[in-house]
């Protein structure tokens, strides 16, 4: 956790923007869900917007793997939609 503190203050950010951002970079996942139970915690999660450009411009995302060791399965990419064939594949 101290090193993904420690991008999180090269960029600026918070612990939780940081995620935030990794999150919606990442090509197979479908929807990022916020946690926000206040108007300002749910305006501080939309800042990892303006972190997730940060980011792609000081190219943190192979650090951020490589702490993790965790890189995400790259199956399906919700983000492109599904085939016919993909609708009745069994998961």
């Amino acid at each position: 956790m101290d090193q993904l503190r420690t991008i999180a203050k090269e960029l600026d950010c918070t612990l939780a923007q940081l995620s935030l951002a990794w999150v919606l970079d990442f090509n197979k996942a479908s929807t990022v869900i916020l946690g926000a139970s206040r108007p300002e915690q749910l305006e501080e999660n939309v800042k990892a917007l303006e972190v997730l450009e940060r980011m792609q411009s000081a190219r943190v995302f192979d650090r951020i793997d490589e702490i993790l060791n965790n890189i995400p399965d790259q199956g399906i990419d919700f983000k492109k939609g599904f085939s016919k064939k993909d609708k009745y594949r069994k998961w």
